[in-house]
């Protein structure tokens, strides 16, 4: 059901941001199909800073935690104007990772293999409700 909301939320905003989805303390997914992003709201503004770019395959989260699998976009990396530093550290040649934002203290994980995410979520104690619908790839 996410999912879907997601890409009808995505399709209709086309290239602004009116589609955002709040996935809570700040962070929010914006973007169009393929070329999304994880940002943080900055405080005060009407402005983002981006955390996570590419395209965003799959996504859960709680109160405490975001969980993402995403593929690097070199598309994504043109269409939010990103930072060259950010980028490099997030690029992986197109390749499938996992992310971990722990929200109340700002703490981003990845990117991270399969094996990795599991270990880090059992690590973390993330509630077992988190999930992702693409779970192929771990």
């Amino acid at each position: 059901m996410r999912r879907l909301l997601l890409i009808i939320l995505l399709f209709a905003s086309s290239c602004n941001f009116e589609g955002e989805i709040n996935l809570g303390s700040g962070y929010f997914l914006l973007g169009d199909e393929g070329n999304t992003a994880i940002c943080k709201k900055i405080t005060n503004y009407d402005a983002y800073s981006s955390v996570i770019l590419g395209e965003i395959l799959d996504y859960d989260y709680d109160s405490e935690s975001i969980i993402i699998l995403r593929k690097a976009s070199e598309a994504a990396k043109v269409y939010f104007n990103t930072q060259e530093d950010l980028w490099n550290k997030q690029k992986g040649a197109d390749s499938i990772q996992y992310w971990i934002i722990i929200k109340d203290k700002d703490i981003i994980k990845g990117p991270l293999t399969g094996k990795e995410f599991l270990s880090e979520k059992r690590k973390l104690n993330l509630s077992a409700d988190l999930k992702l619908e693409s779970n192929r790839f771990y």
